[in-house]
Parts: C-alpha cells; sequence; structure tokens
C-alpha cells in the first residue's frame, strides 16, 4: 500500500468514528448508509466498520449497538461477495439490498421489541439508508479518484458536500477543552473557497453555517462566516494571491467582523478555531489543495485558434512536398494511383484525432498547472490525445504572463514529471513561451533508438557515387532507413537513386502508407524512364516503440541481422524499382531486440569481394568481428572491401550498420 493508499485508509476510518456518532433521534442511517458505500466501491470496508463500530460505542445502547453491528456485518458480506461482480456493481441496487437487510433486522426488533422500535420508524431508516448510500458512494468515489471533479459536477458537489455536513453533524463541537466543530468548519470553508470557487466555497459556507447553528444553538455561524468568505475570497482574486495570502486575508476579515459585528468570534474558542484552521490550511501539501482552473479549456484545441490553424497549415505542406517531387498526371494514370481519397485520410487522421482527446484526470490537470504556474506560465488549453498504437500526444496552448520567456523544454519537463511518461517535442512545436498563446506539441519518448554508421565508396576516385541514402525518423516513431543504387555510376546514377530517396521521403512523410508509396515511386520511375534506367530500393523500417522492423527489397543486395553470435541472411529477387510498372517489393517482419545489429549493403559491396561466394565471405567477415560500435563495423566492411577490390571496385559501393539501443 503506497501513500496514498494508506492516507486514503486513515481517513476512511477517522470518518466512520464521526459518523458512528452521527445519530438522529437514536437511529443511524447516515452510518448505515456510509458503511453501504464503502463496500458499494470495496473502500476500505474493514476500517470503516471499525471506525463505526467506536464511534457507535461511545454513543448507543448496547441493544442498538448490537443491531447495527449485525446489520453493517451483513451488508459488508453480501455487497463485497462476488455476486453482484456480474451485474457490473450497480450502486443503486446495491443501495437496494443494503436497505432490504437493514429493514429486515429493524422490522424484526419492532416485531419482538415493539417499544424499543417501531416499524414506521424501521422502514423509514430503511429508505434513508439507501439514500444515503448513493450519495456518499459519489462522494467517496470523486474524493478518493478526482476530488476536482466538484468543480464541473454539481452531482459530485453536492455529494461532497452532503458528505462533509455528516460529518460536521456528528463531530462534537467539544472534546474536554479540545474544541472540534468550528475549527474543521473554518478549515473547510478555506479549503473549498480557495480550491473550488466562489460558487462551490460559498454553498458548502452556508451549509456549515446552518449545521453548526443547530448543533451549537446560535446562529452566529450563518450571519459572520458568509461575509467573511466572500470578502476574503474577492480580495485575495483582486491581489492575485496564493494560498498564504488568502489565509492571511481570511484571518484579517475574520477578526475585523468579530471586533466590529460579533464580540463571540473573538472568545477563546474563536480564536482558538480560526489559528488551528489556519494553520492546518497553510501546512497541508499542495497537492491537496490544488485550483481547478475554469478558464482552462480541457481535452480541447479550439478550431478558431490561429495556432490550430497553423498545425493544420504544416501537414497540408507537407503533403504539398509530396507533390513538388512526383509528377501527380503520371502517378494518377497508374494503377498505383493516388486519389482524393488518400489525401483526405491523411488530414481526417490528424483532425479525428484532435476531437477524441483522452480524458486527464482534474486533480493531474490542476496539478499540471499549478506547476507551470510557478514560472507564469498561463495554460489556455490542454490535450491529452492517443494514437491507435496506444502512445500518447500532448498538445497544450500557453504563454506567458510576465517576466521573461521560458523554453519549451521546462514545459515538457514539468508534463514529464506529472504523467511520469518521458516525451519528445515535435518538429513543427514552439520551442518558447512567448506573450501569445501557441502550441506546444509532443509526443511520447520512444523505448529505442538506432545508432547508426555510414561508409561510403566511389567505384572511381573523384566521381560522383551512384549511390545515395536516406536515415530519418517519421512521425510516427519510426526510423527509416534507405539505400538506392541507381544504374550504372556517377551523376546520372546518383541522379536515379536520389528521384527514388527523395519520392519516397516525401510520400512517407506526408503520412502515406508505406507499399503504396513504393508503388507510387515505381510507376512513376518506370513511366518517366520507360525502363531504361532504375535504382534498387533497400529500405528498413524499425518502430522505436516495439522493436518491430520491416525490410522492404527490390532488387537490392543481402541484409544481414546479428544478434550476439547468430547471423540472419535476407536476401532478395525482386526486379529494381523503375525496371517496369507493377514490379513487387519483397518484404519481411522481424523482431529486433536490444543490441541487434542490421547491417544493409549496396550490390558494390559484395560485388568487389574477389572471391568465390561473396555472401558467405561477408557473412564469416560479421561472425568474427567482435566490435560492438557500428562505425566499427563499417569501418571494418569498407576496408575489407578496399583491400579485396585493390585499386579500383566493379561499383559503388554504401554499407549501413544500424544498431538498436535503449533510449536515454
Amino acid at each position: 500500500m503506497g501513500v496514498a493508499g494508506l492516507l486514503t485508509g486513515v481517513w476512511i476510518g477517522v470518518a466512520g468514528i464521526i459518523l458512528g456518532l452521527a445519530d438522529i433521534l437514536g437511529l443511524c442511517p447516515i452510518a448505515v448508509g456510509y458503511m453501504t458505500a464503502c463496500c458499494m466501491g470495496r473502500k476500505n470496508v474493514p476500517l470503516a466498520y471499525i471506525g463505526l463500530v467506536v464511534g457507535m460505542a461511545v454513543k448507543l445502547d448496547t441493544a442498538s449497538f448490537g443491531r447495527y453491528g449485525i446489520t453493517m456485518l451483513g451488508i459488508a458480506m453480501l455487497l463485497c461477495g462476488k455476486c453482484f461482480d456480474e451485474v457490473g456493481r450497480n450502486p443503486c441496487i446495491m443501495a437496494f439490498f443494503a436497505g432490504v437487510i437493514n429493514a429486515g433486522v429493524n422490522l424484526s426488533v419492532a416485531i419482538l421489541i415493539p417499544e424499543k422500535l417501531g416499524i414506521e420508524e424501521a422502514l423509514l431508516e430503511a429508505a434513508a439508508v439507501m439514500a444515503v448510500a448513493v450519495i456518499f458512494h459519489k462522494a467517496i468515489s470523486v474524493l478518493t479518484e478526482d476530488r476536482l471533479t466538484v468543480s464541473v459536477d454539481n452531482t459530485a458537489a453536492i455529494a461532497v458536500m452532503l458528505f462533509f455536513a455528516s460529518i460536521l453533524y456528528g463531530l462534537p463541537v467539544e472534546l474536554g477543552n479540545v474544541v472540534l466543530a468550528e475549527p474543521f468548519a473554518i478549515f473547510t470553508i478555506l479549503c473549498g473557497m480557495y480550491c473550488f470557487g466562489l460558487g462551490t466555497g460559498l454553498a458548502w459556507t452556508c451549509i456549515c453555517g446552518v449545521v453548526l447553528s443547530f448543533t451549537a444553538g446560535s446562529s452566529i455561524y450563518m450571519t459572520a462566516w458568509i461575509p467573511v468568505a466572500i470578502i476574503s475570497y474577492a480580495l485575495t482574486e483582486l491581489l492575485h494571491g496564493r494560498r498564504i495570502i488568502y489565509a492571511f486575508i481570511f484571518g484579517v476579515c475574520y477578526l475585523v467582523c468579530g471586533l466590529y459585528f460579533y464580540d463571540v468570534m473573538l472568545s477563546e474558542n474563536g480564536i482558538k478555531s480560526l489559528i488551528s484552521a489556519m494553520i492546518l490550511f497553510v501546512m497541508m501539501p499542495g497537492s491537496f489543495l490544488l485550483r481547478l482552473d475554469k478558464k482552462l479549456k480541457s481535452g480541447e484545441l479550439t478550431v478558431e485558434s490561429p495556432e490550430w490553424g497553423r498545425l493544420m497549415v504544416n501537414r497540408i505542406n507537407a503533403l504539398a512536398g509530396a507533390f513538388k517531387r512526383i509528377d501527380y498526371s503520371i502517378a494518377y494514370s497508374t494503377d498505383a494511383s493516388i486519389g482524393f481519397k488518400d489525401v483526405g485520410n491523411i488530414i481526417e487522421d490528424f483532425t479525428t484525432r484532435l476531437e477524441h482527446a483522452v480524458p486527464i484526470r482534474k486533480t493531474l490537470e490542476a496539478k499540471i498547472v499549478e506547476d507551470l504556474r510557478e514560472y507564469d506560465v498561463e495554460v489556455k488549453s490542454l490535450l491529452l490525445i492517443r494514437d491507435d498504437r496506444e502512445r500518447l500526444e500532448v498538445y497544450i496552448t500557453s504563454r506567458i504572463r510576465r517576466g521573461r520567456l521560458v523554453a519549451a523544454e521546462l514545459v515538457k519537463r514539468i508534463i514529464e514529471e506529472n504523467l511520469g511518461i518521458k516525451f519528445i517535442l515535435n518538429e513543427e512545436s514552439r520551442r518558447v513561451v512567448g506573450r501569445n498563446y501557441e502550441v506546444i506539441c509532443m509526443h511520447q519518448k520512444p523505448d529505442f533508438r538506432c545508432v547508426t554508421a555510414i561508409r561510403r565508396l566511389s567505384k572511381y576516385e573523384n566521381q560522383e557515387s551512384g549511390d545515395n541514402f536516406l536515415i530519418d525518423e517519421l512521425r510516427n516513431g519510426q526510423k527509416l532507413i534507405i539505400i538506392a543504387d541507381g544504374m550504372g555510376n556517377g551523376e546520372a546514377a546518383s541522379r536515379d537513386s536520389m528521384a527514388l530517396i527523395d519520392s519516397l521521403e516525401e510520400l512517407l512523410n506526408a503520412g502515406f502508407d508505406k507499399d503504396i508509396s513504393i508503388k507510387i515511386v515505381n510507376s512513376f520511375l518506370a513511366n518517366r524512364n520507360h525502363g531504361e534506367t532504375f535504382a534498387t530500393l533497400d529500405m528498413l523500417l524499425v518502430d522505436l516503440y516495439t522493436g518491430h522492423a520491416r525490410l522492404y527489397k527490390q532488387g537490392a543486395a543481402t541484409t544481414y541481422v546479428r544478434r550476439g553470435e547468430w547471423l540472419e541472411e535476407i536476401k532478395s529477387t525482386s526486379l529494381p524499382v523503375g525496371v517496369i510498372d507493377g514490379a513487387v517489393c519483397e518484404t519481411c517482419c522481424k523482431k529486433l531486440y536490444e543490441n541487434d545489429m542490421v547491417v544493409m549493403l549496396s550490390d558494390g559491396m559484395l560485388e568487389s569481394i574477389i572471391v568465390d561466394n561473396s555472401e558467405d565471405y561477408m557473412r564469416d567477415l560479421l561472425l568474427s568481428v567482435d566490435y560492438d560500435d557500428p562505425m566499427d563495423i563499417a569501418d571494418e566492411i569498407a576496408d575489407t572491401v578496399r583491400a579485396q577490390g585493390g585499386s579500383r571496385l566493379r561499383d559503388d559501393a554504401t554499407v549501413i550498420v544500424s544498431k538498436l539501443v535503449k533510449s536515454l
């Protein structure tokens, strides 16, 4: 059990003791309802029962104590069993059965001992137990899970206030020389006004006044506390004060009201109550006194926002960039055409994800806002979304209220601390929180990263290599590695291989499917070059969240996957890209683990090794090297090929070594 669980158990037990004292004309529907509510949610049932028994033992006679002890035990045994799991533990159904048990025990007593309990009283208490149980169940759920829901849910607010009103009713006005009820009331008024604002706080102040006026027999609590609460809250808002300022202003207003209007407020008990409540309020941990910013648009990035428009423009520009390098009319005329549906799906995917946010607990949301407020960052909206692979993205619209500008890295760090998840700022994100509202975008940090090393060798010195490569990271957390080998050597071959890489990069970054992207590029190059020139494709996509890898090969050389002393060869028999329209791209899926290495080669690396079987030679070479650094392995391969090829290689040669490692 963690600290939070321990604190929950303590306050549930203490509340049980107080509610055990809250009898109404000798009946205890509040206590039985509280026991039922704890059993409904299975919230520290033993502690609740012990607390209630202790409280009842002080207040009730032996017969009544035994009757309620048996009733609550029967309710606990029934409601905590598995019989209600199948019906979804519906609160109303469970409250009904608790009322039936209570009515059964009470009616038995009313029949056997009519002078002790009447039938009407028995039935009335059972009905009250049902109502109290449903209300308290809602209150306990809110208080243990997300207490700031009180600010946005009227039902939750009413339930919590009735729960605390019952505690205030059961709390003794004095215990020996210690005043209890009045300090508790002042403390909860301070908390209610500070955390939940004027509306909820004022409602609770009125309830405290009514309850204490009834239990203490004085209307002063109603007439004095309401103006004190209103004036202190207004002054605090006017001064933009924090918790200590609010407590100080409340204390001053309390003393002024007592000095000029109600002398009893300055009595010994009144001063003790004020001081003890203020000390407890100031010393309370900040996580228990979070304030919900009513202006915050939770789970929403408003369409009217110019920042939202900027994000959309960035995504559309990515699409436009794809078409800059691909002739739309040619691609559209092929079997692998780009239709309006494909473009629409990409835009719709982004907008749909923004509309389906992940709900954030109000306490967590308030904690993030409070932490950012410490750096004078004002939050307008906070959006948390989860993609189809269960990965999180955060969009937070904020500005600096005063002082110096704040780096977006600070905002990211606060989000990480509160969510317990590592994030990375998106490329499109603002890097600084400025004077105007701007969106900071971040996505969940992958579990892995790829360390890569590249070596390139030209067939002829001082001539451009026909091989080209790309190492990039896509929006969805995938590492993209491509080697393209153009036909022949020199500038023309380099132009063909670069056209292949540029087109694929634009399409993939724009959001097109990988298989469709390869078909589009193949069709485009085949139609443009009429099969006279082509380029091989060796593409690796590694999901950095899971380690799953997918290889795409068209006419490419063998790829090697090394794991310790184990080595796997992945070969291709397909035609290169651009030979014919509709050429098949071979694919292969692999699960990579930490420290696995993938060695990708162009044809020139193997062709320049002058042995009977160059692939076996490369296999033996990779198994013999004991390097863990990708650069060392790439250097070893390149140096060996250069030594084997002599003064001139048979073709341009490229090697890329990738190693999967855990993210820091």
